[in-house]
């Protein structure tokens, strides 16, 4: 049953909302939207509201059943369905980049994959930034507070040794459940002693968890195991336990169109938002702080729109600029490119469910409580460093590669990202690359469009390896295209830009196929299909060219309003009062892995921030 005002309070009317005195104010009902508003609101005493552009959609079956989530992207009732310029380093193309359109943002539409990255790249934002409040040692504990760990290893598991974990590194009574697959498919069970037969020097990591994950494992997932196997997300997590709360209003549908600033005030001072809902304006005050959490896109757009960003763009839109900042929408990504097999006759894909009578059995399984195909997201993943995948030779170019291209950077902060990012290729025990096994087809030249990139195959059934490049040199923007808040902004990762990106993301394709080439694997896959069965990945300039042609996002866009540069270390946006910035957009130097994880802990960090702070200042 989908939540109303009258089953889940806090879902307030505009007039309800309205009539609130609230001293804090939410931009963004997304993964560390809700997470920070549901710890401030924990003290009766502090008001709290939360707008979201979006529906509410709580309930859902299609977002709670794990297996549902193709289904969701693209779909303008959950997702915002944003695309790129087209992008000169991959063809010209331009790239579809899926947002979430509802309460819980992204972490209700995404593939539920929970990573936490390397304890060595938090320790990298410190160093970039000159902070000293956002390395390991600072964020950890705030993975434990969000999650709740379940250890179960499902019976169907002959050989579990890719179950490997230590519960002293997880949280286990954290609103976001995480567990272990509950199915996988015989080819997906293979998958993980292929990629240990295939000569990468690589083993089952103690727990992929603990900040040192490079190795193949079985992936724990966002989703909760006590019933049926849904998913566990923001919603669920962080807003469902806590809708009787008289402090804490939520208005849905709502579309914040700038910021407010009080006038007379010596220094720029926020005092809340403008936002719009059905057509009309309306406004709404923050008595302490207004705290932009709408994700990666949308919060450089609110700033910009609000006259915070660059003078120079913003004076050629006509809008006043308040504070010069040409580092809001900075931007990097992770891009990913694969691979797709057919699997032999017999083998089970999730492209089986496209027949009729075994989509019917799956959900009989599924909501008889006995799992199956639809209680599950992705099983498996794994992390390899550059010297896994490359000979002495070519990681040498790499290394000349980089080099020679940071002569092009006009500026400190550049320089001394890419030789953080050079250090981490040259660290043997670096996770550089994520590969992700599937049993599903996936269209890796299709990411103009999902539906195109995610869709089931008609005529056969198909193995597919994601392989994603998570230390991108390239860094692009995102920036304003108009002064109309409901026009997308014009979003440029500048895919393959740096040319390093293509030869790393060529070696790491080749070790890909050579995972699907070994043994028990290779017995249950049949003729390639991407790439095509011609394309030499050996050849290494044959592999650029397929991955140029063949890749996208990841789905992790950062750095939009990074720590340093926008923020300051209490999320801050420097030079302004009474705003805060709490979301991906404040991570200056991309992780490795899937950044839900990481946007859970820094709502849950941003919390304890900002609750020091009101106590400071009282």
């Amino acid at each position: 049953m989908a939540a109303t005002p009258a089953t889940l309070p806090v879902l307030r009317t505009l007039e309800n909302f309205l009539e609130g005195s609230y001293d804090y104010v939410v931009v963004g009902g997304g993964t560390s939207g809700l997470t920070v508003a549901a710890r401030l609101s924990e003290d009766p005493n502090v008001n709290v509201a939360v707008i979201e552009a979006g529906g509410a959609r709580i309930g859902d079956p299609a977002v709670l059943t794990p297996a549902a989530f193709p289904t969701l992207l693209g779909k303008a009732d959950y997702d915002w369905s944003c695309t790129t310029v087209p992008q000169e380093g991959t063809f010209n193309k331009v790239h579809a980049w899926p947002r979430g359109k509802l309460l819980g943002g992204s972490s209700a539409v995404n593939y539920m994959m929970y990573g936490r990255g390397q304890s060595a790249e938090y320790d990298d934002w410190n160093e970039l930034t000159g902070l000293e409040e956002w390395g390991w040692k600072q964020i950890q504990p705030y993975f434990w507070k969000h999650e709740g760990f379940i250890d179960t290893v499902p019976p169907s598991e002959l050989q579990p040794s890719d179950f490997s974990f230590e519960k002293k590194n997880h949280g286990l009574t954290g609103p976001i459940k995480t567990g272990y697959p509950s199915f996988r498919s015989a080819a997906e069970r293979a998958y993980h002693e292929s990629a240990l037969n295939a000569g990468f020097n690589i083993i089952t990591p103690k727990d992929a968890w603990s900040g040192k994950h490079r190795g193949i494992y079985a992936n724990l997932a966002t989703i909760d195991r006590s019933g049926l196997g849904t998913r566990s997300y923001a919603v669920t997590g962080y807003l469902v336990p806590n809708g009787q709360r008289p402090n804490l209003s939520i208005l849905t549908d709502a579309l914040v169109e700038k910021l407010l600033f009080e006038e007379g005030s010596d220094v720029p001072t926020i005092e809340g938002v403008l936002f719009s809902y059905s057509g009309k304006s309306h406004k709404v005050k923050s008595k302490s702080a207004t705290i932009l959490a709408a994700g990666a896109v949308m919060t450089p757009q609110v700033l910009e729109l609000s006259g915070i960003g660059s003078k120079t763009l913003l004076s050629s839109l006509g809008i006043d600029c308040v504070l010069d900042n040409p580092r809001v929408g900075d931007v990097e990504d992770h891009v990913i490119s694969g691979l797709t097999y057919d699997l032999v006759e017999g083998e089970f894909s999730l492209d089986h469910l496209n027949r009729p009578e075994v989509a019917a059995k799956a959900l009989q399984t599924y909501l008889a409580g006995e799992g199956g195909p639809l209680s599950n997201g992705v099983s498996n993943s794994g992390f390899l460093s550059l010297q896994d995948v490359a000979s002495r030779e070519e990681v040498e170019r790499v290394y000349e590669t980089v080099d020679s291209y940071r002569s092009k950077l006009t500026n400190d902060y550049d320089r001394a990202r890419s030789d953080l990012l050079l250090a981490r290729l040259k660290d043997p025990e670096a996770a550089i690359y994520q590969i992700i096994s599937l049993a599903v087809n996936i269209d890796f030249g299709g990411q103009h469009s999902m539906q195109a990139f995610l869709a089931p195959s008609a005529s056969t059934t198909r193995f597919s390896m994601c392989v994603g490049l998570h230390h991108c040199f390239s860094r692009g923007s995102i920036h304003i295209a108009s002064s109309d808040p409901r026009e997308q902004p014009a979003i440029d990762p500048k895919y393959m830009t740096h040319p390093v990106d293509e030869l790393l993301l060529a070696y790491a394709v080749r070790a890909g196929d050579k995972i699907l080439s070994t043994s028990p694997l290779k017995e249950k896959l049949q003729k390639r299909v991407l790439p095509n069965p011609e394309v030499d990945l050996n050849n290494v300039e044959s592999a650029i060219e397929y991955v140029k042609g063949h890749c996208g996002t990841e789905f992790h866009p950062i750095a939009t309003a990074s720590l340093g540069l926008v923020v300051d270390d209490r999320l801050n946006v420097k030079g302004v009062k009474g705003l805060k910035v709490c979301d991906a957009s404040i991570i200056p130097l991309h992780i490795s892995g899937n950044t839900q994880g990481p946007c859970y802990a820094i709502g849950e960090k941003a919390a304890d921030i900002f609750k020091e702070d009101a106590r400071i200042t009282k």
